[in-house]
């Protein structure tokens, strides 16, 4: 494949220069490795390479001033503020970063500065005029503030000259500044190669050297790129060979017409991100198998999608090279900083709030990292869920005695900034330590984001900017995610084997024959009018500076000029529409489509799916003999009333928790689940009522039981929620409620005793269980139950279950034993009846029995029977109940073991 790069060289060579007679400045560092591998291949003999530098690095050397680093230059603004009554540095943070970007912007389209601020002043000032009364503060702020930006742009220009250091856009300035003493001082042949819209320093720099013959432009565009005015791929070199003087009087010489040569074009619709990644895998795994030496490139339209698209790749014998920046936020290890900074801000007095403590743990890496140094976290956490801890305080971790450094790192609370930097920075140490122990292949991309990110930490820490962040840790995390936000982890070898993976911008210069490029749709490709700046669009027109459209044709350009040379092309897009994506196509699509060029063979393909298919459930589980045998295991420790009422309310939720043992996770709740709530009630009033079993109640029992209600409530309270739990809002609350249910239920029993009437407590908690003879079966059934409480009212016994919810006595009335076979409604007299079942062997058939239910909820009603219409006087069970309940229990127990019969969910 003939490339640019090549031709380049082979002209280079052909004018027979000594190369060190000779510079070449191009784009991007990123192609200098190319540009010498193809100048090697196109020699006849072994030289030294020529001298081939960036843009950025040659206009530093021109200039005499150091790039200052970027949190340097913004700390360095943000002194400049503070003298100008500005001291918040969060607010600073939300204005300071595009500042910046506007003064670079100023300086490389070499504007003066009193006029273009006075400019802004000016239209600010104008538009508050027209808005009259009706202008608000925020309006006339903005007029003032352009007048500020003029002084703090004019103070850190002329602080930085001072050190002798300069932003991106003072260097490129100071450089046309030098050109003369610079042109002055070099006898080499400059070269610039690939350049496309140029700022108007490198506008003035080229011109001078191509009037004075110092040097050669040359451009990277198609022919017929180049005349097709409504194309604006060549909307900037068109300009220049209008407004340039040298080129007005050389013609142009794009003899190349490779853009209409013939090309297989595919445009593939592909549902979401992580799809488009996994398709260009897979379509670039095809080409390398087929052919290893035909030149590959994936282009990523979002860097985001580098992971899944390298974890798309199959085949491990696959060669593959990533060139290419990859944000450092989008890491797992940016995750865990930005966890560890949110679990310390929203500590409070009381403690770490449990879901910041189990997102850090479980986040990756950070379990096996604590395991790497001998400590079972993992236990530590599990003591949490078991005490149900919301706010955790730090001793729970870490004694005060305790040597263990690395708890101490996470779970201690910090004295000031620097304390917390130096914490992160040790924290960065021990993961560092931990990947080395692992082999690198591995985590090699977790090892090189530790030690950028503590990198990072090490430059905050600078004396200087810990001193003016101050001890707010917010404005830490702040100033962390503004540099980590813009940060990025670069991936550059000189190895061109194999698949490149690229961005878009590092593209430049390189040519290959299969291009395969992600994400082109609208709002990405390109990407569309995104205004980070506070200079106005009739600014940058007065001032030529570039707008959005010209950002849109460097964009067209870049897509365009990569595509030129190839012969495959695929364009990935996305059709789902989702957030800010609308599933739009790119309008690079709809020129391909509506250019349609002979030699373009263009193939469209949809790999969409229905997204609104909703899979069905499962409704029916045959039995198989794997499940009979675990029925018997259940058979044999026992049925409760509640597995069965789980069964007739859905067979298949039965076969999930109870064959399967597929039970839901306990989660760490907020708040008292109503669950727990039952059991602080039942095991409060099993201690109140335990040291008066088997005789008559008095009243000084009640009165002692009062006493105890207090302590015993907040006993158990613990014993769930663990010594720590403290009792706030809305669990403030319904401790208090369940206190006081407790309170009136003793007060209801003990108004029983004074009105005369006798209660004795027969059984508290009774484990009770039979052994039933079903037929078919070669086993017995054990059918078993836990009775909350068994008591005898004026001599009438009463088996009792106990409700912190509402029940209605209406929910207990029942109009024959059938009834309770028939589904989930029942299911508060199935119980009851099921525990009279049980309880049956210890009654005489002459004994007065109530089954019934006290609800916490409803204790106007206190103590409401079940009530089986046609079979009870006085709401008395009557024993011949027995039987058919009996019949009823084992027909359902010999539907549940029947293999003909499937578990099937329940409409």
């Amino acid at each position: 494949m003939k490339t640019f790069l090549d031709e380049i060289s082979k002209k280079i060579i052909s004018l027979n220069y000594q190369f060190e007679d000779i510079k070449i400045v191009v784009p991007n560092k990123r192609a200098i490795s190319f540009f010498k591998k193809s100048l090697s291949n196109n020699l006849s003999k072994p030289q030294f390479s020529p001298e081939i530098i960036s843009i950025e690095k040659f206009m530093e050397e021109m200039s005499g001033l150091k790039k200052i680093q970027r949190i340097d230059l913004l700390f360095h603004l943000y002194e400049i503020c503070k003298t100008d009554n500005i001291v918040e540095f969060n607010e600073f943070l939300r204005w300071g970063n595009t500042a910046l970007d506007d003064f670079d912007e100023i300086d490389f389209h070499l504007l003066n500065a009193d006029d273009f601020f006075e400019y802004e002043s000016s239209l600010a000032r104008i538009e508050e005029w027209a808005k009259g009364n009706s202008s608000n503060d925020l309006m006339k702020n903005h007029s003032s503030f352009f007048n500020s930006l003029k002084i703090y742009y004019e103070k850190l220009y002329k602080n930085l000259m001072h050190e002798n250091k300069g932003s991106l856009g003072m260097i490129f300035r100071e450089a046309v500044g030098n050109l003369e003493i610079y042109l002055q001082n070099t006898d080499k042949f400059h070269f610039f190669v690939g350049f496309n819209a140029l700022n108007k320093c490198e506008s003035q720099i080229f011109q001078e050297f191509l009037s004075l013959r110092k040097g050669e432009i040359i451009w990277d565009i198609d022919k017929y790129l180049y005349e097709d005015e409504s194309n604006s791929a060549g909307k900037f070199i068109r300009k220049y060979f209008n407004e340039w003087n040298y080129l007005r009087q050389k013609k142009e010489s794009f003899a190349e017409k490779n853009f209409e040569l013939k090309k297989k074009i595919s445009l593939v619709g592909v549902p979401k991100n992580v799809g488009q990644s996994k398709y260009a895998a897979e379509i670039s795994e095809n080409i390398y198998k087929k052919s290893k030496r035909e030149k590959t490139v994936i282009v990523l339209g979002k860097e985001t999608l580098l992971t899944p698209l390298l974890s798309g790749f199959s085949n491990n014998k696959i060669k593959w090279n990533v060139t290419m920046g990859y944000p450092i936020s989008q890491t797992s290890s940016s995750d865990f900083f930005d966890l560890f900074f949110k679990m310390h801000i929203n500590v409070s007095s009381n403690g770490f709030y449990y879901k910041n403590i189990h997102e850090i743990i479980t986040n990756s890496w950070v379990k096996e990292m604590f395991q790497f140094n001998k400590i079972n976290i993992i236990s530590d956490m599990e003591k949490l869920e078991k005490t149900n801890q919301i706010l955790v305080d730090s001793s729970f971790f870490v004694d005060q005695n305790s040597q263990n450094n690395l708890k101490k790192l996470f779970f201690k609370k910090f004295k000031d900034s620097k304390d917390f930097i130096n914490r992160l920075l040790n924290i960065s140490d021990f993961f560092i330590s931990f990947f080395g122990s692992i082999d690198l292949g591995k985590i090699f991309l977790e090892l090189n984001h530790f030690k950028r990110i503590k990198e990072i930490f090490l430059q905050i820490l600078d004396k200087n900017k810990i001193d003016l962040i101050g001890n707010d840790i917010n404005s830490l995390y702040k100033t962390f995610k503004f540099l980590i936000g813009s940060e990025k982890v670069n991936f550059s070898t000189d190895s061109s084997e194999g698949i490149q993976i690229m961005g878009l911008l590092e593209t430049r210069l390189l040519d290959f024959e299969n291009v395969i490029i992600t994400n082109v749709n609208e709002g990405v490709l390109p990407p569309g009018k995104k205004n980070h700046s506070f200079i106005s669009f009739e600014s940058r027109k007065k001032f030529e500076m570039f707008t959005f459209l010209d950002k849109d044709a460097i964009y067209t350009y870049h897509f365009y000029r990569l595509i030129q040379r190839a012969k495959n092309i695929f364009l990935i897009y996305n059709i789902k529409s989702e957030g800010l994506n609308s599933g739009e196509k790119s309008r690079f699509i709809y020129q391909l489509k509506f250019n349609n060029l002979k030699n373009h063979d263009l193939k469209e393909i949809n790999l969409g799916y229905d997204f609104q298919k909703q899979y069905s459930k499962i409704d029916l589980i045959k039995k198989t003999e794997q499940v009979e045998k675990r029925l018997a295991e259940i058979s044999s420790k026992g049925f409760s009333p509640s597995s069965l009422i789980e069964y007739l309310t859905d067979p298949i939720e039965f076969y999930y928790k109870r064959i399967l043992k597929i039970r839901e996770t306990e989660k760490i709740e907020s708040t008292i689940n109503y669950k727990d709530r039952g059991t602080i009630v039942h095991k409060v009033l099993e201690d109140l009522y335990k040291p008066y079993l088997n005789r008559i109640l008095r009243i000084e029992d009640f009165n002692l039981m009062e006493k105890n209600i207090e302590d015993l409530i907040n006993e158990k309270y613990e014993l769930v929620y663990g010594r720590s739990h403290k009792k706030i809002g809305l669990n403030y609350i319904i401790h208090e409620v369940l206190k006081k249910h407790i309170k009136d239920f003793i007060l209801k029993e003990k108004n029983l005793v004074k009105d005369g009437r006798t209660l004795e407590i027969i059984y508290l908690e009774k484990d009770l269980e039979k052994n039933i003879s079903v037929p078919g079966l070669s086993h017995s059934v054990k059918f078993r139950g836990q009775v909350d409480r068994i008591d005898k009212l004026d001599g009438v016994t009463r088996i009792i279950d106990y409700k912190t919810g509402k029940i209605l006595p209406s929910n207990l009335k029942l109009s024959k034993i059938e009834n309770l076979f028939s589904g989930s409604q029942f299911a508060s007299s199935f119980q009851l009846l099921s525990y009279f079942y049980l309880y049956s062997s210890y009654l005489e058939n002459n004994d007065a029995v109530q089954a019934g239910i006290i609800s916490f909820k409803n204790l106007d009603q206190y103590f409401m029977p079940l009530s089986l219409s046609g079979s009870q006087k006085n709401n008395f069970i009557d024993f011949s109940i027995l039987s058919l309940f009996e019949k009823s229990l084992i027909d359902l127990i010999i539907e549940i073991f029947d293999r003909k019969i499937p578990f099937r969910r329940m409409e």
